[in-house]
């Protein structure tokens, strides 16, 4: 993940000589030196690696959240969560997309260096998704949010209010850039392995081919989740984890996220249904675990 976000060198990182050879050259058969080795010798020659936003796919309670956090802690960069159903497009009632890296930036107590290098943390980013039907009206809760975050993902600009200043007064703003800011978007996407499901069983060729506009969505995707809901079992689980693990970009489009917002989200990591070993490590293995504090509680009860 620190090779991912380049985070503690936004230049990137630079490939130094090695001390073993005495210039270590790529030469050709007859000994001389080959065609462009003049370039890859040179002291100038950096790589620099881009940041890599992350897609974090799960169930609810599988540790997404902790993960992030946990991660910003052990860097020491500042750390924000936004709840993406609480956001819409500029100019209507709810919170605008510039709030996440107002967040970002106070709890960098806002020094905008700082600011630059933190982690946001993108919850609930299965919410906006765009609902199909409503394409002739103005999603401003789902698809509008999405199209907003792009510039913001890949890397530009945002005016912050200043610490004491009002974002109706327009008053003094900072400006942050986000080109170095690594988003890392969380969601349960529930019914996406039924996505998956149906794509890897669906025929391509053939009069029983599917048209290729025929996409079932979101919505329907969760309504017939939860239409089969039923007490999950341990095998039931391990079968949609093994599915999440296939998840491709496509499966995501037909969710209801649109291509440009995937395209910024070039890491997938899907997570594990936790079961009964995972859970009762949970209770008494941390420090701060539940089972010692009810211990505590009710030994202060006696």
């Amino acid at each position: 993940l620190l090779h991912v976000s380049s985070i503690g060198n936004p230049l990137g990182v630079g490939f130094q000589h090695g001390s073993g050879n005495a210039e270590q050259q790529v030469k050709s058969p007859g000994g001389a030196s080959a065609p462009g080795s003049d370039i890859l010798d040179s002291k100038q020659h950096q790589l620099k690696l881009e940041k890599s936003n992350i897609l974090l796919l799960g169930p609810t309670g599988s540790g997404k959240t902790l993960l992030a956090q946990t991660i910003a802690q052990c860097l020491d960069v500042p750390f924000a969560i936004c709840d993406c159903t609480t956001l819409t497009q500029a100019g209507y009632v709810g919170e605008d997309i510039e709030s996440v890296i107002a967040k970002l930036l106070q709890d960098a107590n806002y020094i905008v260096d700082r600011a630059q290098m933190g982690i946001v943390f993108l919850d609930e980013v299965d919410k906006i998704g765009a609902v199909p039907g409503i394409h002739q009206l103005r999603d401003v809760g789902g698809e509008g949010v999405q199209q907003g975050m792009l510039k913001m993902l890949e890397g530009t600009i945002v005016n912050v209010p200043e610490r004491n200043s009002s974002r109706k007064l327009r008053g003094d703003t900072l400006q942050v850039d986000t080109t170095n800011i690594l988003f890392v978007a969380s969601g349960a996407y529930n019914g996406l392995d039924r996505l998956v499901s149906r794509r890897k069983n669906e025929k391509y060729l053939g009069f029983g081919a599917a048209p290729a506009t025929e996409s079932p969505g979101r919505r329907a995707a969760t309504l017939a989740d939860v239409a089969n809901m039923s007490p999950s079992t341990e095998d039931d689980n391990k079968e949609k984890d093994v599915l999440l693990r296939q998840v491709e970009a496509r499966d995501l489009i037909d969710f209801g996220m649109i291509p440009e917002f995937v395209g910024r989200f070039p890491i997938l990591v899907p997570f594990h249904t936790l079961d009964k070993n995972m859970l009762v490590r949970i209770l008494t293995e941390p420090s701060n675990a539940m089972v010692p504090q009810y211990q505590m509680l009710f030994s202060m009860d006696k």
